[in-house]
């Protein structure tokens, strides 16, 4: 089975799914540590899309830089990238 073939060679990644919550709808990804980019990806966020982690009912921007923690149960938004519109 080709699918995955990243997490799967990727200690960084357990082989147990959890549920996370993205824009209203649950998804299974594997628990592990998350680049933005990764996470994006394992989410089927669009990389041209802001993806914002909700903590105690805030939405939090995640810093592109940082490693997101995927334990299950977390939960986030996607949204346009700002800038002006016409």
């Amino acid at each position: 089975m080709e699918s995955s073939n990243k997490e799967q060679g990727d200690k960084r990644f357990n082989q147990e799914s959890v549920t996370v919550t993205i824009d209203n709808s649950t998804k299974e990804i594997n628990k592990g540590v998350y680049t933005l980019v990764e996470l994006k990806e394992a989410l089927g966020v669009d990389t041209n899309r802001e993806l914002l982690e909700i903590k105690g009912n805030e939405p939090k921007p995640i810093n592109p830089n940082s490693k997101i923690h995927i334990e299950g149960g977390e939960e986030f938004v996607s949204h346009g990238k700002g800038g002006g519109s016409s």
